[in-house]
């Protein structure tokens, strides 16, 4: 159940990081 709740961050940041960089 951990290991969900952190992948589930990890798309998270990750979508965050995507957008961040295309706005650059």
């Amino acid at each position: 159940m951990k290991k969900n709740i952190v992948r589930e961050g990890y798309n998270k940041a990750a979508e965050d990081y995507s957008a961040s960089r295309d706005e650059f």
